[in-house]
């Protein structure tokens, strides 16, 4: 111990510094410790995680419904047009239709016919099973979204309680430790 009370090094084993230098120096190391671990990495996957759960929740389900309805009327429109032949042109053109038409119908039969392949490949997607996975994350997520946020925001928490301490003792004892404390705890992310 130095002449002031306080320790000198931080760590475990070590003497550590009292007081408001005490939790400056473990909010610094704190915060250099978050730069060199990957939390901000794990973060930006968590918050990924998080909006993919949404989607696949509520999100794509409504999309693929709209999506069905469209395709529902595209097929009715490609269904009809080799039909409406007489329609491909008016006027002076209704002549020249009787060269073009069978070769515009046959066009849009193949292209009824891509339609279908397509259609039939979008049938095949369970909308449910989306909602299923979305449904299935949630609970997982529950537990890791706080816990990974929590960690990156405790060294910014820690920092400001140095910052409000500077020095004065009083306000290390009013500190709310105990949920900075229960911030690194992992045990509700690991246990299912």
């Amino acid at each position: 111990m130095n002449k002031s009370g306080s320790r000198d090094n931080l760590g475990r084993g070590r003497l550590q510094p009292k007081g408001a230098q005490g939790v400056k120096q473990l909010a610094d190391k704190l915060q250099e410790d978050l730069k060199e671990s990957n939390l901000e990495g794990a973060s930006e996957i968590v918050d990924k995680l998080e909006h993919l759960k949404d989607l696949a929740v509520d999100g794509q389900i409504k999309q693929m419904r709209k999506l069905k309805d469209i395709m529902k009327n595209w097929r009715e429109i490609l269904n009809s047009a080799p039909d409406k032949t007489d329609e491909f042109a008016t006027g002076d053109m209704a002549v020249c239709s009787s060269w073009y038409a069978p070769k515009v119908e046959l066009k849009l039969k193949d292209l009824f016919e891509e339609f279908r392949d397509t259609e039939k490949a979008f049938a095949q997607i369970k909308p449910d099973r989306f909602q299923d996975l979305g449904r299935r994350m949630s609970k997982p997520m529950e537990k890791i979204t706080p816990t990974v946020n929590g960690m990156k925001k405790l060294p910014d928490e820690v920092t400001e309680v140095a910052d409000r301490a500077d020095e004065r003792e009083e306000t290390l004892k009013d500190a709310d430790t105990k949920a900075m404390k229960k911030k690194l705890e992992t045990q509700e992310m690991t246990s299912s």
